[in-house]
């Protein structure tokens, strides 16, 4: 096995390479107070200090062919805004590594971890997902038409880019990119203008280097250096100020507009000193620093320390995690002058507390947190099915109060193995009677488990885990129904909840769950252009792991060739079931509709005035010219036997064709008398049953209401 470079030279250089790749500049972190140690002098290395480990890193493997190769294709056209093909264009593909896990802040199992092996193991997964990226990449230059086309795609999204100078990108209308094989994308091209910047120091030099922040058509901000003087902005007006890097500097906010085809005058933005506390506070042992915060509100000179002041409100900051056993903050936002500063725990309690006075750029102020009384607080133990203490989980604590307000207590620390306390954020006595806890433990490998208490009388709870469920979905006739690529599994509580249990199908059609706490589940299976899952079955998980089949049923294909006009705005719903329905992908100028359950069908487009429609049934694969109808009834669509249309005595499948004597003619003008009959006390309904007209009495205030309906009308052709 060859060996790597050393872990922190390679890590530093995948990480630079992979955020480069598809990442917009955030904006800078704040950095920790500088230590009050002011001796400069250089130091020599640490005798007692252990020696530095190098982590060696494996061999990445080299990603699979058949996930970075395949036949689709991504076809598309690059306009102006005026709607003029752009040529020279260079458009970008590439793809994500499939089921891969958050490289940053994946699970980790109960225990002490491995810190080399879970580094070297993470730096690999960087490798190994920026070699899938290039192994997907794929290139197109538009040509003289403006058209494109990206070959020898696999299944799966693929990420888009555009790039030519002067010019701004949209796909679609959106400022970012993804696209199927087989879609046709739209980018429009938008002319941008350089706008020259200059900023400088508070003393009139040129600054090192700012952030620029951009407000108007386009807010974003941007890094700014000597060396990338210029923005690149689209014509319109903004409004930019420079911030210096450090944070302690702002300019103020420039109006400036940009018109296309003008050079703009140069910009110069001078950085001023902006008043700012930077704080250390000092813990004790168990005190997590994300439980408190720092608040500033300014006070008349010599008043005394006044905690009430600081629970009124004023300008915060949280409390960072700084060096062992300290934490620091950044508050700024105020005029010269007489500052209270305090650290409250819970966002109404004031745990420390100072007067600071400050003239300068910044104040410095060093706050101490008492270790809270022994017995304060809930301890919480936290065991694992087996009764072993579980060391690695997060523990949380929410108090629901008799009037529906709800108050969250903060994160834990831990006391012993297993063992956390957390404080509450007001004393037992003070709570409101009849004032219910939860607590919430979640662990990597047992999933979350939640406890009801008693607040005002528990002070130690025991959450106990059940044995975690797993369950491996398998779907039969995966593979050879065409759905790779295109299908995405999701374990949820009921049926079209949306869940975090979601997650691509594996190449050879199956997918695992976990953990999950055992009970009742839905699994749903979604193509991507469905707005409804295609399977959905309910299973009950029991801790362990399992297997659950599902046969994907017999699905059809429908190619539509429009008469006219643009394929995209083209619709599907399944007659007998309320909406909403499926989009086409674009192939060939064809609007096609995959994976489609055998029925009746109506296609619609919404792409004019009035909506255009037309019944079709589905039984088999099919090709279809759309022949649009004018809609001059409203088919009734019963979805709940309470509602609006069903108390009207509407049945499913009648055609409604007249109101208070007046024929339909078209689908608004149907729309329009209804709404104008929810007013009256009765109204008189014409509907087509069986062939045969027939005259209905009724009352029918919120017919047109999705929530009251109980179903919907839609447009028909008698």
């Amino acid at each position: 096995m060859r060996s790597s470079a050393a872990v922190i030279v390679v890590a530093s250089c995948i990480a630079g390479v992979l955020l480069g790749f598809l990442s917009a500049p955030a904006a800078p972190v704040p950095a920790p107070p500088p230590a009050l140690n002011t001796d400069t002098a250089p130091r020599g290395p640490d005798p007692s200090a252990p020696a530095p480990r190098i982590v060696l890193l494996p061999e990445a493997t080299p990603p699979d062919p058949a996930e970075t190769t395949g036949s689709g294709r991504i076809e598309g056209r690059v306009t102006t805004l005026a709607g003029a093909p752009l040529a020279g264009v260079v458009i970008q593909a590439f793809r994500e590594k499939r089921g891969e896990p958050d490289l940053f802040t994946g699970d980790r199992c109960d225990g002490p971890p491995d810190l080399d092996r879970e580094f070297a193991e993470r730096v690999a997964e960087l490798e190994s997902e920026h070699r899938f990226r290039l192994a997907t990449l794929r290139e197109a230059v538009s040509g003289t038409d403006g058209t494109f086309a990206l070959a020898g795609l696999a299944g799966g999204f693929h990420h888009l880019r555009a790039s030519r100078a002067g010019y701004d990108f949209r796909f679609d209308g959106e400022r970012r990119g993804a696209a199927l094989p087989g879609d046709r994308v739209e980018i429009v091209a938008e002319p941008v203008v350089r706008l020259p910047v200059s900023v400088l120091d508070p003393d009139g030099a040129p600054a090192r280097s700012a952030t620029l922040s951009i407000e108007g058509d386009r807010r974003d901000h941007e890094p700014w250096t000597p060396d990338r003087p210029a923005v690149d902005l689209p014509a319109g007006r903004y409004r930019i100020r420079a911030s210096g890097d450090a944070d302690d500097s702002e300019s103020g906010k420039v109006a400036v507009e940009i018109a296309e085809g003008a050079a703009p005058e140069p910009l110069v933005l001078r950085l001023e000193a902006r008043l700012a506390i930077r704080g250390t506070v000092l813990f004790p042992a168990g005190a997590v620093p994300g439980d408190f915060e720092a608040r500033a509100v300014p006070v008349p000179g010599g008043g005394g320390p006044a905690p009430d002041l600081l629970l009124a409100g004023g300008p915060s900051s949280p409390v960072h995690e700084g060096e062992a056993g300290s934490g620091y903050f950044r508050i700024d936002g105020f005029a010269p002058g007489h500052l209270l500063v305090g650290i409250l725990r819970g966002r109404d309690r004031v745990v420390a507390i100072a007067e600071v006075e400050v003239r300068d750029p910044f104040a410095t102020v060093t706050l101490s947190v008492p270790a809270e009384e022994a017995g304060a607080g809930l301890l919480v133990t936290v065991l694992a099915p087996d009764g072993a203490p579980l060391p690695s989980v997060n523990v949380q604590v929410t108090l629901e109060e008799t009037g529906g307000g709800v108050r969250n207590s903060g994160r834990s620390s831990a006391v012993a193995p297993g063992v956390f306390r957390l404080p509450l954020p007001a004393p037992p006595d003070a709570l409101a009677p009849g004032t219910r806890g939860r607590i919430s433990a979640t662990s990597p490998r047992h999933g979350t488990k939640s406890v009801e208490f008693d607040p005002r009388a528990q002070r130690e709870v025991t959450v106990r885990f059940d044995e975690a469920a797993f369950v491996t979905v398998i779907l039969e006739g995966y593979v050879e129904g065409g759905y790779e690529g295109d299908l995405r599994l999701a374990v949820t509580s009921a049926p079209g909840v949306q869940s975090p249990f979601t997650g691509a199908v594996e190449p050879e059609g199956r997918q695992t769950f976990g953990p999950l706490p055992p009970g009742a589940f839905w699994i749903e299976a979604w193509t991507v252009r469905a707005m409804r899952p295609l399977v959905s079955r309910a299973v009950t998980l029991a801790g362990g792991r399992q297997e659950e089949r599902i046969v994907l049923p017999a699905t059809c294909r429908l190619e539509v060739i429009p008469d006219e006009g643009d394929p995209a705005a083209f619709y599907l719903e399944r007659i007998g079931e309320p909406p909403p329905g499926a989009f086409p992908i674009i192939e060939g100028g064809r609007a096609v509709f995959r994976h489609l359950p055998p029925g009746e069908y109506l296609l619609s487009r919404h792409s004019r005035p009035t909506r255009e429609h037309m019944p079709v049934t589905v039984t088999s694969d099919r090709v279809v010219r759309f022949a649009p109808l004018v809609p001059d009834a409203l088919l009734v669509c019963v979805a709940a036997p309470d509602g609006v249309i069903a108390r009207a005595g509407l049945l499913d499948g009648d055609l409604l064709i007249a109101v208070d004597g007046t024929e339909i003619s078209e689908e608004a003008q149907g729309r329009a008398l209804l709404t104008l009959a929810e007013r009256k006390e009765k109204v008189t309904l014409v509907v087509l049953r069986g062939g045969a007209r027939r005259a209905i009495e009724a009352t029918i205030d919120g017919i047109l209401d999705p929530a009251r309906a109980g179903g919907d009308l839609r447009p028909w052709t008698r």
